[in-house]
């Protein structure tokens, strides 16, 4: 059994479940006004909202981020975490 590849396999799909929830949740966060038909949407800054269309690089940076900052962070965890057990794993043999 190859561990490494099969975590990555479960990385990836994790990877394109996460990025699918957070645009579900950011969508579904949003809400449509009435009077000028603008979508408002959560900017990331506590509990700010502005209009989608006025949304510049901070929000999308922001928003961005999380859609790839976090699974990203993920598999460098677990890449150290790997690396570190096999790194235990093979000085325990040797012995």
């Amino acid at each position: 059994m190859n561990w490494p590849r099969g975590l990555f396999r479960v990385w990836v799909v994790a990877s394109v479940l996460w990025a699918i929830g957070y645009g579900w949740y950011f969508w579904h966060s949003c809400w449509l006004q009435s009077d000028t038909g603008d979508y408002w949407c959560f900017t990331g800054e506590s509990d700010w909202m502005e209009p989608l269309r006025h949304f510049g690089w901070r929000e999308y940076l922001y928003h961005s981020g999380l859609v790839f900052g976090v699974p990203l962070l993920v598999l460098l965890m677990g890449w150290a975490t790997y690396a570190v057990l096999e790194w235990i794993v093979i000085g325990v043999r040797r012995r």
